[in-house]
């Protein structure tokens, strides 16, 4: 097997494959443990399905590091003039589900801070296996 890193567009078929590295890379960031709680059980079963159910958005860009045909580290970005947040997100209908609820605030206030700007780009998730940090595949991605 290749260890050398390459980055390509993931499809829609093999962007659910993705939703296990995000889940691990946020597994103990503030925003995961606020929405799931410090048992890492409870934690981890809820990132995992918080990161799994999240929709392909068709007008992203997705992309993912690969090292041979393993994936390790993804991002997901709006182009400019397609923010997503800036045209999906209604800050008048927040979802039912208490754990989508708490998603949602984050993303209306991303939506005030996005009203200064007329048209604009946004990176909404990039997410690295949590063994590889440091090694540049973040970067890697963003400069792609």
């Amino acid at each position: 097997m290749s260890s050398a890193l390459t980055v390509r567009d993931v499809n829609r078929g093999e962007w659910a494959a993705a939703a296990p590295i995000a889940a691990r890379a946020f597994f103990d960031e503030d925003f995961v443990v606020g929405m799931f709680g410090k048992d890492p059980l409870s934690r981890w079963a809820g990132a995992h399905h918080f990161y799994a159910a999240e929709s392909f958005d068709q007008d992203a860009l997705h992309l993912g590091a690969f090292i041979g045909d393993t994936q390790v580290g993804l991002i997901r970005l709006s182009p400019f003039g397609k923010c997503y947040v800036c045209t999906h997100v209604s800050p008048a209908t927040p979802p039912q589900d208490p754990v989508l609820a708490l998603d949602w605030a984050f993303e209306v206030e991303v939506l005030k801070a996005h009203s200064t700007f007329e048209r604009h780009a946004w990176i909404s998730r990039v997410a690295v296996e949590p063994q590889l940090h440091g090694t540049g595949i973040g970067k890697r991605l963003v400069d792609s």
